[in-house]
C-alpha cells in the first residue's frame, strides 16, 4: 500500500462456521481500539485491491455532481470511465449534477480510498452539510477524527472557499499520508492539517506509546496535539463502533453549540443503537441513523445549545426541580444569579423570563449545569 501497488485492504472472517475464540488483548492496540478481552476470528481473510483502473461506479456521488477519487495508477481514461458510470447511475435514479470533483490520494498505509461504504456515506454527507453552511456565507471549521488518508475532509473542502479541515489520527503513518494528500490537492497547511489526538481523549495516551523513543517508528515530523477550545462546526468520525462509544465525551467537547456530527463505521443492526445511546447520554440531540449501505449505517446528530445531558428536559422543569431541592436563597448563591435572591421575591415565571433572555445565556448555562450536578447525581 505504501508503494501504491495496493490501494485498499478489507479484513473479514475467514470461516463462515467460525465461533471465534476469546483472547486477552489487555494493553494491545487492536483494530483501532484500546485492548480488551475480545472475540477474535480463528482465520482472517484479507482482500487487497490493486490498480486495475476504476470500475463503472467508482467514486463518490455528491449533492450537485460527482467526486472521483484518483489514485496514482489511474489515468484520464479511468476517470472518464468512472464519470460515465456516475452519469448513467444518476439518470437511472433521477439524481446527479454537473459538478465534477477530483480528489487525488497517494498510495499509503492509511484507510480511505472512497470504495468502502462507510467512507462514501461520510464523504457525501460532509460535502452536503459543508455546502449548506457555506451558502450562508459562513466560514466552516471541520474536524475529521480518525482521518486516515484525509479523503473525507478533502471532499468537504471542495464544497466552498471558506472551509478549513483538521484531521486527527493516532497513527503516525496516517498523519504523514494525510499531509501528503493535502499537498497533492494543493491545499495549504492552514486549510488542511493533521494532528495527534487531544490530551485526555480516549485512546490519546496511545500516541506516546506508539510514537515514543521506544517505538518502532518514532515521529520525526513536527506533529502537534489537536487543541481547539472554540469548537468546530462539523465533526466527522469514520472509525469503529467501540472507539466511537469511548470518544463520545471528546467529540462533544470538540463540537460547537448546534454543531453537526456524522459517525460512520457502524454495523446498523448490531451496533447503531449502542453508539447512539452513548451520544444521547452526553447531550447530543436529533441522534439518528441518517442512511444505510448494506450492513453499514451512518449516524448524525446536533450538539444541543447550552451544553449538558438535558435533551427533552424543559427549562421550567429544571428551575422547579432546583427550587424544590435548594430553595431560592441557595440557588442564588450557587448560581451567582442575583435575580434569584429572596429579597427580589423571585417566582418560577420571573426566573424563566430572566433565563430566556439572550443576554443571560451565561445564567441559563449555569443553572443547567447545576441541575445536572445536583439532580442527576
Amino acid at each position: 500500500m505504501e508503494s501504491g501497488l495496493f490501494h485498499s485492504a478489507t479484513v473479514t472472517d475467514g470461516r463462515e462456521d467460525d465461533d471465534s475464540v476469546e483472547v486477552d488483548l489487555s494493553g494491545v492496540f487492536f483494530h483501532g481500539e484500546p485492548g480488551l478481552r475480545s472475540q477474535c476470528w480463528s482465520e482472517t481473510l484479507i482482500t487487497l485491491g490493486y490498480g486495475d483502473g476504476v470500475d463503472d461506479e467508482g467514486g463518490i456521488p455528491v449533492e450537485d455532481g460527482s467526486c472521483v477519487v484518483k489514485m496514482p495508477f489511474h489515468n484520464d481514461e479511468d476517470v472518464a470511465k468512472a464519470l460515465a458510470g456516475f452519469q448513467r447511475s444518476g439518470e437511472e435514479n433521477g439524481k446527479g449534477g454537473d459538478k465534477i470533483i477530483e480528489v487525488l490520494v497517494a498510495g499509503g498505509g492509511a484507510f480511505g480510498t472512497g470504495e468502502h461504504p462507510t467512507t462514501r456515506m461520510c464523504s457525501a454527507w460532509a460535502y452536503k452539510v459543508t455546502k449548506e453552511l457555506c451558502k450562508k456565507g459562513r466560514e466552516v471549521d471541520i474536524c475529521d477524527y480518525g482521518a486516515g488518508t484525509g479523503l473525507i475532509g478533502l471532499v468537504a473542502l471542495a464544497a466552498g472557499d471558506k472551509v478549513r479541515v483538521r484531521g486527527v489520527e493516532v497513527d503516525h503513518l496516517a498523519i504523514v499520508s494525510g499531509r501528503e494528500n493535502g499537498e497533492l490537492n494543493n491545499w495549504s497547511r492552514g486549510q488542511f492539517e493533521m494532528y495527534a489526538p487531544p490530551v485526555g481523549a480516549a485512546g490519546g495516551d496511545l500516541w506516546e506509546r506508539l510514537t515514543g523513543v521506544d517505538a518502532i517508528d518514532p515521529v520525526e515530523e513536527d506533529v502537534e496535539r489537536y487543541d481547539d477550545g472554540k469548537g468546530v462546526d462539523v465533526v466527522l468520525a469514520n472509525i469503529l463502533a467501540g472507539p466511537l462509544k469511548e470518544l463520545a465525551p471528546t467529540i462533544w467537547s470538540l463540537t460547537k453549540d448546534n454543531g453537526r456530527v456524522g459517525l460512520s463505521g457502524i454495523v446498523t443492526e448490531s451496533q447503531a443503537e449502542g453508539v447512539m445511546e452513548e451520544y444521547r447520554k452526553v447531550g447530543f440531540k436529533d441522534v439518528r441513523v441518517e442512511r444505510t449501505d448494506g450492513i453499514w449505517g451512518f449516524v448524525t446528530m446536533r450538539k444541543r445549545v447550552g451544553g449538558g445531558r438535558l435533551e427533552g428536559v424543559k427549562l421550567k422543569e429544571i428551575v422547579e426541580a432546583l427550587v424544590e431541592e435548594l430553595g431560592w436563597s441557595r440557588l442564588a448563591t450557587l448560581s451567582g444569579v442575583r435575580a434569584f435572591e429572596v429579597e427580589g421575591k423571585p417566582t418560577i415565571k420571573s426566573a424563566l423570563k430572566f433565563l430566556r433572555d439572550q443576554n443571560h445565556d451565561w445564567a441559563r448555562k449555569t443553572v443547567e449545569e447545576l441541575y445536572e450536578e445536583i439532580i442527576n447525581e
